[in-house]
């Protein structure tokens, strides 16, 4: 069985900056992943 709950987030500024970091730390760990994926498919 799967709970899941959505909750709304209500960050205050300082808090909204870290998770916009932590968003775009862990995109560009994604973009690099996939390509090294791409890079050992060739």
């Amino acid at each position: 069985m799967k709970l899941i709950a959505q909750v709304k987030l209500l960050p205050d500024d300082e808090q909204q900056a870290y998770l916009l970091q932590t968003l775009e730390q862990a995109n560009a760990l994604c973009n690099w992943l996939s390509e090294q994926a791409w890079e050992l498919q060739k």
